[in-house]
């Protein structure tokens, strides 16, 4: 949607149908001029899905859930301006807002559910361990090699027991836990 705004003065009032807009920061030359949105949770639709029956948030830009102690931080880390995907700051704000209201799961907590996530990124290029009764994941030799200790005590370097395997994982960074969806 593109809307034209004729700014008259310093600060300008811009009402779209049922919208009225208040605080989105918009430059032009050298004066800023301070608009806003109010936004319901039907209108963070583009930006988040609420997945109840896992307790998060996905963000459907991309693809990982947002951790619920800190919203904002992947945001920071993901959306910013310089960013494939930015997202204006008010609309990150409003999206912890809504987050705060929601009974979310913390991420260590949130259990692999061992079938695939349609809102969840598919990781195509995983591994699965392939030791008895193990399925453990990762995105790398080196992570599965690190893994192998765990079944036995030398994995000499030309040792492979694992097979390529697409993933899915709710989150992220330090809360990254993979899953494959297509063995069960």
């Amino acid at each position: 949607m593109v809307v034209a705004l004729e700014i008259i003065g310093e600060t300008g009032l811009l009402s779209w149908g049922d919208r009225n807009f208040t605080d989105l920061t918009h430059m032009l030359g050298e004066k800023i001029f301070i608009v806003s949105t109010i936004m319901t949770p039907q209108d963070l639709k583009p930006y988040i899905t609420h997945l109840p029956a896992f307790q998060v948030i996905v963000c459907n830009l991309c693809g990982t859930c947002v951790p619920p102690n800190d919203p904002l931080l992947h945001y920071k880390k993901n959306h910013t301006v310089k960013k494939e995907h930015p997202i204006l700051m008010n609309v990150r704000h409003k999206v912890a807002d809504y987050m705060a209201t929601l009974d979310l799961c913390e991420p260590k907590k949130v259990t692999p559910p061992h079938v695939r996530i349609p809102e969840l990124k598919v990781i195509s290029e995983g591994y699965r361990c392939k030791y008895p009764g193990c399925d453990a994941c990762g995105t790398s030799h080196g992570s599965m090699r690190t893994h192998y200790y765990a079944h036995q005590d030398n994995v000499p370097n030309d040792f492979i027991n694992w097979e390529p395997t697409a993933l899915q994982t709710f989150f992220d960074g330090q809360h990254r836990k993979y899953d494959n969806p297509y063995l069960y």
